[in-house]
């Protein structure tokens, strides 16, 4: 009887422990900090939307959170990624917001809401098209990227995950 106790105590902590471990592994904090290659704090609270799902998994993550001053040397300082001083080049302006032309320009999520330029900050920006999709179609407008923007005026972090 003692025996079968502990086992059922053990079962039940094991349990308990996978399932902490997958609740943390699929927290969007974890998420961005696995797809940037930089250190998110758990302890950021993001506002987010995700519209990705269906067959091919497109769509587009949006992801904000306000930072604290040490959130944004810690992201910075302690990144895998190399993050460089805004404003972004404008290549990826163009892959990211459409259009250069206009200095209001805006990504638009599904909602209504907007992630401004931003001029006095860092940015990282991950190309996750395959060579064989680069290949296959070279002047394609689409593709796989990951941005990650740290606007230093309103100590705010910007994630954008976009699929298609």
């Amino acid at each position: 009887m003692r025996k079968k106790k502990y086992t059922i105590i053990l079962i039940v902590a094991i349990l308990l422990l996978l399932s902490i471990y997958i609740i943390n592994y699929n927290s969007i904090n974890k998420k961005i900090s696995r797809d940037l290659e930089i250190n998110i704090p758990s302890s950021l609270e993001f506002e987010y939307e995700d519209t990705h799902g269906g067959f091919h998994g497109d769509g587009v993550t949006l992801a904000e959170a306000k930072l604290r001053n040490k959130d944004i040397s810690n992201i910075i300082d302690k990144s895998k990624t190399n993050w460089r001083e805004a404003p972004i080049s404008l290549d990826r302006q163009l892959l990211i917001y459409g259009s250069s032309s206009d200095e209001s320009t805006t990504i638009p999520n599904t909602d209504g809401g907007r992630i401004p330029v931003i001029e006095n900050g860092y940015w990282v920006f991950k190309d996750r098209t395959t060579k064989e999709t680069k290949e296959r179609f070279p002047d394609a407008r689409s593709g796989n990227y990951s941005v990650g923007v740290i606007d230093l005026d309103t100590n705010t972090f910007y994630y954008i995950k976009f699929d298609s």
